[in-house]
């Protein structure tokens, strides 16, 4: 399994986002990082992923599906928090 970052940036600003996340959740174990951020793990690819939730975007919103690479110690940050507990588990 991999782990992709989904980069959500919502442009309707009236738009309820349930369902969105709902989907998200339905591809794999997932953590989200603050409200524009996940992090899920799956075997799906990113071209799979994007179709699966896009139905639940503004027109204009903005979606962004990056694979984590599979080397470990990969990443970093300057904070500890659920996210990078969750990141460091798998």
């Amino acid at each position: 399994m991999a782990v992709y970052q989904i980069l959500h940036r919502p442009n309707e600003s009236n738009e309820e986002y349930t369902e969105f996340h709902a989907a998200i959740k339905a591809i794999g174990p997932a953590v989200q990082e603050k409200d524009l951020c996940w992090f899920v793990k799956t075997d799906r690819d990113a071209a799979d992923i994007r179709d699966s939730i896009k139905e639940h975007l503004g027109k204009t919103d903005r979606l962004l599906i990056i694979k984590k690479s599979d080397e470990e110690g990969n990443w970093a940050a300057n904070f500890k928090n659920d996210t990078t507990e969750w990141l460091n588990e798998l």
